[in-house]
C-alpha cells in the first residue's frame, strides 16, 4: 500500500468520529419521529384523549417509510465503523513513537506542518520528510491485514462524500 493510500486512510480514521455521530443523529431523528411516548404528558393528572397518532399507526407509518430497513442499515454502518476504527488503531499502535505522535498530530488532531514539527522536535522540513516515511511504514503495516482493501475502498468513499 502507498503513503498516498495510507494518508487516505488515516484521513478517513480521524473522520470516524463525525461518521459515527452523523449517524447517531440520523438515529435520534428516526427514533424521535416513530416514538410512541412523544407528546403526551407525563405528568400524572388527566389529560384530553388523542394526543397523537396511535402506536398501531406509527407502526404502519413506520413500516411505509421502511425506517426499520434504515435504522438496521445504521447498525451494520456503526459496526463497521467500529471494526475499522479499532483495526487502524492497532496499526496505529505498532509504529513507532514518533512516527505515531507525528500522525497523530498532523492528521488525526488536524493542526499545521509547523505546530507538527515542533510538537516532535523536528524542522518543518524535516517533518514532511520524515511523514512520508511514517505514511509508508503505515501503508506496508496495513497492507498485512486481511481488509486492508475493503478498508481502503471505504476510505476512499468517504473522502469523496
Amino acid at each position: 500500500m502507498t503513503a498516498a493510500e495510507a494518508e487516505i486512510i488515516i484521513k478517513y480514521y480521524a473522520d470516524i468520529a463525525g461518521q459515527q455521530r452523523a449517524i447517531a443523529r440520523e438515529r435520534m431523528t428516526l427514533d424521535a419521529e416513530y416514538n410512541p411516548l412523544r407528546g403526551n404528558a407525563l405528568d400524572g393528572m388527566p389529560h384530553a384523549a388523542g394526543n397523537g397518532d396511535s402506536t398501531a399507526q406509527k407502526a404502519m407509518r413506520m413500516a411505509d417509510t421502511d425506517t426499520a430497513r434504515r435504522l438496521c442499515e445504521l447498525d451494520v454502518r456503526e459496526s463497521v465503523l467500529q471494526e475499522d476504527k479499532a483495526l487502524i488503531r492497532a496499526v496505529l499502535d505498532r509504529l513507532n513513537s514518533k512516527h505515531k505522535e507525528l500522525l497523530a498530530t498532523r492528521y488525526i488532531d488536524g493542526h499545521n506542518w509547523e505546530f507538527t514539527a515542533c510538537r516532535v522536535g523536528l524542522s518543518r522540513r524535516q517533518t514532511i520528510r520524515v511523514s512520508v516515511v511514517a505514511l509508508t511504514r503505515l501503508g506496508a503495516l496495513l497492507q498485512d491485514e486481511p481488509q486492508a482493501g475493503e478498508i481502503l475502498a471505504r476510505a476512499r468513499d468517504a473522502c469523496t462524500v
